[in-house]
């Protein structure tokens, strides 16, 4: 199972766009991914063709109830599998902040309800870096880091690779 995060904190530079399409190609090669929403804007939630998403069944369900990742699996238009996200999602930072316990959740949640599926799963990330982010990124075996070609994005990726290896 190899997990594939796609973050920058720069916005608008095409991380729900990179993601829906590793993730598209990789359901073309029939890998049958599995593609993780965790941005509370939902873009990739909405590109994918999942409609009339509830806190409930997204991956709000996941970090505030525990609920088991592939329980939380919705098939899409577009011939994968992923978890959809709800605007729920940014109040978490705020709930789960003071758990130390909360930045392993995705990764242990994958390992235990997902890894035996051996699909790669493709991780849409908001560009903030909080609790769902580093969720992400722990639970990532690569970080795809999508740039524009302009100064203060290329200063954005040193700031980040400084970051990432601490």
């Amino acid at each position: 199972m190899a997990v594939i995060a796609v973050f920058n904190q720069k916005g608008g530079v095409g991380k729900t766009t990179t993601c829906l399409n590793v993730t598209a190609a990789l359901s073309i090669a029939q890998q049958s991914p599995i593609a993780l929403d965790l941005d509370p804007q939902g873009h990739l939630t909405l590109a994918s063709g999942i409609k009339d998403v509830r806190a409930e069944m997204s991956m709000v369900a996941f970090f505030k109830h525990k609920t088991p990742l592939a329980g939380l699996l919705r098939d899409t238009s577009r011939g994968w599998q992923a978890i959809p996200a709800a605007l729920e999602l940014a109040k978490l930072d705020a709930m789960l902040g003071s758990n130390p316990q909360a930045a392993t959740m995705l990764k242990n949640g994958l390992r235990e309800d997902l890894a035996l599926t051996g699909a790669p799963i493709m991780i849409d990330c908001c560009p903030m870096l909080g609790v769902l982010t580093l969720n992400a990124l722990l639970a990532a075996d690569r970080v795809l880091v999508p740039v524009s070609a302009d100064f203060l994005s290329l200063q954005g990726v040193h700031r980040l690779d400084s970051a990432l290896n601490v």
